[in-house]
């Protein structure tokens, strides 16, 4: 189908929205772009990754009832630098400035 689509609508720019397990059959990025899809998006990819390494490390912290020193994760400084805290904080310190 989505072969079907990108021939009939050859003209315009097609989307694919990608869900893993979803109804429509999961392609890659480069496999869509192949067919004829300008744009692929791929809404809970990483949220699905999220969750089950979640459901891991709360697992691990009911088992323990601490987080184990060598589970793998970001420091939180690297975590504000990964969300823009530093440029956020730059902005509102600016903009208290300017009132």
């Amino acid at each position: 189908e989505l072969e079907a689509i990108a021939e009939r609508y050859s003209d315009i720019p097609l989307v694919a929205n990608m869900v893993e397990d979803g109804k429509t059959p999961y392609l890659d990025g480069e496999a869509l772009q192949e067919i004829g899809y300008k744009i692929a998006l791929f809404p809970v990819s990483a949220l699905l990754c999220v969750t089950q390494k979640l459901e891991s490390v709360y697992a691990n912290m009911l088992k323990a009832d601490q987080l184990p020193d060598d589970e793998a994760r970001v420091s939180f400084s690297r975590y504000n630098e990964i969300v823009g805290l530093p440029e956020l904080l730059a902005e509102a310190a600016e903009a208290e400035s300017s009132d």
